[in-house]
């Protein structure tokens, strides 16, 4: 029976059928405020679905989906294999519960104990995945179309060594059943035959060893316990080898064999023909070497050292050689006379979007891809990077190294990750910049959704003014600003504001601050900035650079009262934070410890006014009262909303309060947050969700965006319009059927439709508004024109492959095929009850997909389906219409492995 996916909290599955008219049970008030995340959201720990920046632990082996093209690699000392889409950063578990231990044999391999995994394997045809679990002395095997584990080779017990309880040494065990061997120690490569035949390095046992079809083991090249370089021309089970590791086949079937010597020199790589005959490929003795490592002359005399890993491009005849002692990879080209070799990488440090050749990497695990990209694990980077075959730049996958090592950078804002996300700034096109103050870079999150590092090489530093700003060095940038073309950065720890000119992306330093570092940073009407700095004093710098002192005294000063109402020059601040500056050139600026309040400093620099907090130093009251009563718990961020109005992250009390200065005396409220930290409610009222320390806070566009700083993403409070339940319903179908051989392909049809009546508010003019319906992990958006209506799509050329059309899985790189949006929108007349205006969304299309299913189990539901309570948003600019219904999940298997989904 073919497997379906499992049901989990949110809609999965592959068969779906979502009806019915949204239900009132759940139903917003009008204005209310609902929060969304807009970016980030990784963990910073560990794993969690879709994270690709991940913290890796001494990455090893590498393995390219034959079919599929997902990387696989093992995680080794966090003991699991998983795999990522090179091309989202999506990334997914496949074996591996995270405990260092053997168990699972016969389960799924998600759920099966692992110990220390090393190198991998797929057969031809991608069904099979091969693991050296060298902790657990075995070489375990993954069915990838029923996610089972097994063991092939290995029986736990160390070769030659007395077990435990007594006994003679352990046999190695050729002749036998795989599973009844012993190794020597960790399996340092493997490779898989074209008829089948599984190799195995048996790195301390000096010899590689072949699993034949049959399940019996035996050796392959090389000698049992004898550790030299000799026998070439002979047959290779004649010969000796010394510590082979990395292993690699080319198209004619040949085997390349890494060996090391261990200071001896005997670091070579040999080679085993398809007649089994055994000679020396690449490597000499340093002494008659005639240049340090032979680069440019015949690889069979170039000097290796330590090689551990091998990669085959069959493609271009390339064999690439890594080393984890020199941090070298090394290029032989095969089909040359004789094979020449250079050095590919090596000359130390990273350094990513530049040439490869500038970065050492100890290469643990390569491999290549159908373009010629090489993928490396950098051992000591905990990291897998890729050399681009039609640039020779080299970035990372998976891992966070340097520049666009921020995950995310080569998706969606949704599948990166944010580490202590600060200060934002949009520009006029709707791009958001993002301090991302931990990874020392800054972020933009464009309009279309696209996220990449606009500065910062990820690496804490001062350098590169004069550069691309991607290839200089920030050290905790806490906020940035947007004047024209010009991108500023408070750069804390160089206690500098950096400018980038969008328009070239080169930076340079505009200016020192002088009373300390810059915190926060803001602009008035004319391009001036104010920055809030640590030495509690406001510096104003002018366009061209030049600093002076606007308020506050480093030191102290007769302003320190709560009740300081005179010049801004005289007044004293305890513990500046957050600053914005309004319309009119006032300054507004929090005190976020210690004073616990926020003021106002006049533009024209004479009184200094206390807004809000009693500088009690601490705590949480005041709501529904005069702001000036109220009491905060370290107010970071400020944003000026387009009444004046103003929105203060409380940060210790993991709230948002709005001072509302529309009315007299101002009125305090909290509009998000419910005082305990977490992660709570997207998609739903702002007011009930749940934030972690926010940080700083901008509005725009009517919105209010604001860094989840605990939370490590950036999220967004818009005003939410209910729509009339009669008014709305949504419908989606999905059949698919396996491909009964393989399991690894589906094909079916789809389609999903909704249809509403939108009460448009007055005054929203439809022209230029961006419509986003976001249904059950599918998230569209189309850009109307000055009628309001839909422009023409433009006919996308003709992707290569498969193309899948929806997946609830929850892959964003989706296409749709054949779709078609209906928007009906009309300008409406004032008044209070505006009309509501048809609004309606279809698609229909076929898709093809393929599946990678380790780890996937069986299960059919209930016959009375499951329910599951969807909450549906359509956006239009920054008002949000938003509605609750129930979704039916119904699945059943049938033979042959077809489901689709049947309407209760």
């Amino acid at each position: 029976m073919i497997p379906l996916l499992r049901v989990r909290p949110v809609l999965v599955g592959l068969a779906v059928l979502v009806a019915g008219a949204f239900l009132p049970a759940r139903v917003l008030a009008a204005e209310e405020t609902i929060v969304q995340s807009v970016a980030g959201g990784g963990n910073l720990g560990g794993y969690a679905p879709n994270d690709a920046a991940v913290n890796l632990a001494n990455t090893s082996g590498l393995a390219l989906h034959p079919v599929t093209g997902e990387l696989y690699f093992s995680d080794t000392d966090h003991h699991q294999v998983y795999k990522v889409n090179t091309a989202t950063g999506l990334i997914e578990l496949v074996a591996g519960n995270g405990t260092e231990s053997f168990s699972g044999d016969g389960g799924v391999a998600v759920s099966a104990g692992l110990d220390s995994p090393g190198a991998l394997a797929f057969n031809a045809d991608g069904t099979l995945l091969f693991v050296a679990d060298n902790g657990n002395l075995r070489v375990r095997r993954i069915d990838m179309l029923t996610g089972v584990v097994t063991t092939l080779a290995g029986n736990g017990l160390v070769e030659g060594v007395i077990p435990p309880g007594g006994g003679v040494p352990t046999p190695a065990g050729d002749g036998g059943p795989a599973t009844s061997a012993a190794f020597g120690g960790s399996v340092g490569g493997i490779a898989v035959r074209a008829g089948g035949d599984v190799l195995l390095s048996d790195t301390s046992n000096h010899y590689v060893r072949r699993v034949d079809s049959f399940g019996f083991i035996n050796a392959f090249a090389g000698t049992l316990n004898t550790a030299n370089t000799s026998g070439d021309g002979a047959a290779a089970t004649a010969a000796t080898l010394r510590s082979p590791r990395g292993l690699a086949i080319d198209a004619a079937g040949s085997l390349y064999i890494a060996t090391q010597s261990g200071g001896s020199f005997h670091d070579r790589v040999r080679r085993v023909d398809p007649g089994l005959t055994i000679s020396t490929f690449s490597g000499a003795d340093a002494a008659i070497v005639p240049d340090p490592f032979g680069d440019g002359g015949n690889a069979y005399v170039a000097l290796l050292d330590d090689p551990a890993t091998l990669a085959y491009d069959p493609a271009s005849q390339l064999l690439y050689v890594g080393s984890i002692a020199n941090g070298t990879v090394r290029v032989i080209r095969v089909g040359a006379v004789p094979p020449t070799i250079t050095t590919l990488t090596g000359a130390g440090g990273t350094n990513d979007l530049g040439p490869a050749g500038g970065d050492g990497i100890s290469a643990s695990g390569m491999v290549v891809d159908a373009l010629g990209n090489l993928y490396l694990a950098d051992f000591g980077g905990s990291s897998i990077r890729r050399i681009d075959a039609a640039t020779g730049f080299i970035d990372t996958v998976v891992g966070r190294v340097s520049v666009f090592g921020q995950i995310g950078d080569r998706g969606r804002s949704f599948t990166q990750i944010l580490e202590d996300p600060a200060g934002m700034a949009f520009d006029a096109a709707g791009n958001l910049y993002i301090a991302d103050a931990g990874a020392d870079v800054v972020r933009r999150l464009g309009a279309d959704g696209t996220v990449g590092t606009v500065a910062g090489t990820g690496s804490a530093g001062y350098s590169g003014d004069g550069g691309p700003a991607f290839q200089a060095a920030l050290d905790g940038p806490l906020d940035v600003e947007v004047v024209g073309t010009n991108l500023y950065i408070a750069d804390f720890n160089n206690t500098a504001i950096r400018v980038v000119d969008l328009a070239t992306g080169l930076i340079r330093t505009h200016a020192q601050t002088n009373n300390g570092d810059p915190l926060s940073i803001a602009a008035d009407a004319a391009g001036n900035l104010f920055v809030a700095t640590d030495g509690d004093v406001v510096e104003r710098v002018a366009t061209n650079g030049v600093v002076t002192d606007f308020a506050g005294q480093n030191g102290g000063g007769p302003g320190t009262t709560d009740s300081y109402a005179g010049p801004v020059d005289q007044a004293t601040f305890s513990n500046l934070s957050g600053i914005a500056v309004a319309a009119n050139g006032d300054v507004f600026v929090t005190e976020g410890g210690g004073g616990d309040r926020v003021r106002r400093l006049s533009a024209n620099g004479l009184v200094t006014t206390r807004i809000a907090g009693t500088n009690a130093g601490g705590g949480f009251s005041g709501d529904g009262g005069d702001a000036l009563l109220a009491t905060f718990d370290r107010p970071v961020g400020i944003a000026i909303t387009a009444n004046g109005s103003l929105v203060v992250a409380d940060s210790r009390n993991h709230r948002l309060r709005l001072i509302d200065t529309t009315v007299g005396p101002n009125i305090i409220s909290t509009v998000a947050g419910d005082g305990t930290a977490g992660i709570t409610g997207d998609g739903g009222p702002a007011a009930l969700a749940r934030v972690n320390d926010p940080q700083e806070v901008i509005s725009f566009g009517g919105a209010i965006f604001f860094a989840d700083g605990g939370n490590n993403r950036i999220r967004t409070m818009t005003d939410a319009i209910v729509i009339d339940p009669k008014r709305l319903s949504v419908a989606a179908k999905l059949n698919f059927s396996p491909d009964r051989k393989t399991g690894l392909r589906v094909r079916g049809k789809d389609s999903l439709a909704v249809k509403a009546g939108l009460p448009l508010p007055a005054g929203i003019n439809p022209a230029g508004l961006i419509v986003r319906v976001d249904v059950i992990e599918l998230r569209d958006q189309v850009q109307l024109d000055a009628k309001g209506k839909q422009a023409k799509p433009v006919p996308s050329p003709a992707a290569a492959g498969p193309t899948p059309v929806f997946d609830f899985r929850g892959i964003r790189n989706t296409t749709l095929l054949g779709a078609k949006l209906i928007l009906g929108l009309k300008k409406t007349s004032t008044g209070t009850e505006p009309k509501p205006i048809p609004f309606a969304y279809a698609a229909k299309g076929t898709f093809s997909d393929d599946l990678g299913r380790a780890g996937f189990v069986n299960e059919t539901t209930a016959k009375t389906g499951i329910q599951l309570p969807v909450r549906v948003n359509i956006t239009l600019g920054t008002v949000t219409f938003t509605g609750v219904t129930t979704v039916t999940w119904k699945a059943t298997q049938a033979k042959g492995g077809a489901a689709k989904s049947t309407r209760l």
